[in-house]
């Protein structure tokens, strides 16, 4: 009997140190989990298209996505979908965001490692 239980504790060790191991590799550092990798990273301009009013404090940003001769790379994106929250409106009037302004959208195409091997990632950082 106790060896049964021995076993079965040993097993639920395991099991959470796997899972641990599992979850902590993917960090907060930008790096996609499995990593390290290696990526080839493409810029593009994200505009915003609308600002869809949730309530009375919220709000979602909707963004247009192009290359850098005009052509759409993604016809909407919405901030809340990608980012899983909505935007104050107390952040939209403090950091000026206007209908028309852009912001950066990184694409990454893994070129080494185990990773993620495609990621696309929208930043309200102004795009360059």
């Amino acid at each position: 009997m106790r060896l049964k239980l021995f076993v079965q504790a040993s097993y639920l060790l395991l099991f959470i140190i796997l899972t641990f191991n599992v979850v902590s590799c993917n960090n907060d550092k930008g790096e996609p989990a499995g990593g390290p990798c290696t990526y080839d990273k493409k810029y593009y301009p994200a505009t915003v298209i609308d600002i869809d009013k949730k309530d009375s404090l919220n709000a979602d940003i909707i963004f247009r996505v192009s290359d850098l001769n005009g052509n759409i790379y993604r016809d909407s994106v919405s901030w809340y979908i990608e980012k899983k929250e909505w935007t104050l409106f107390s952040k939209i009037e403090k950091d000026s965001i206007l209908v028309g302004k852009k912001y950066m959208y990184e694409v990454w195409e893994m070129t080494d490692g185990a990773c993620n091997p495609h990621v696309e990632i929208l930043k309200l950082e102004a795009f360059k």
